[in-house]
């Protein structure tokens, strides 16, 4: 993470962007804003489905995760449980790429997990980064 910080710095940018900044004609799943609380009583209180929470600030105090169960929570440690959230549903992934994108071009694509011989559709990434 450092590396990339250096390298935005660099090149004039202050972080790359974040879930809430994708476009979103193209998430297929349901997104919203929280805080760790309402994870922690809807999983905890409600026995509700599980819930996808990732940190909404750059600087990420938890590395995104699924929460299923209480047990999930032991990862957060000290985290406030005021710490705003992305939250979306969970979601099966047949492979995942991370795209970097420097003003609206394409400047890598690097296979992240999943199967490696299902590549990104290259139609629908050039019009997300337009």
């Amino acid at each position: 993470m450092r590396r990339t910080r250096s390298v935005a710095s660099q090149l004039g940018r202050h972080g790359h962007r974040r879930l809430a900044d994708a476009p979103l004609p193209f998430l297929r799943n349901h997104l919203w804003k929280d805080v760790l609380g309402e994870v922690d009583r809807r999983i905890f209180g409600e026995a509700g489905q599980p819930v996808f929470a990732n940190p909404s600030f750059l600087r990420r105090s938890f590395t995104g995760r699924v929460f299923a169960s209480p047990s999930d929570f032991m990862y957060l440690g000290a985290t406030s449980r005021r710490q705003e959230v992305w939250c979306s549903e969970v979601v099966s992934w047949r492979s995942e790429y991370r795209v970097y994108v420097v003003e609206n071009d394409i400047v890598g694509i690097h296979h992240y997990d999943g199967a490696s011989d299902a590549m990104p559709n290259m139609t629908t990434a050039l019009l997300m980064v337009s």
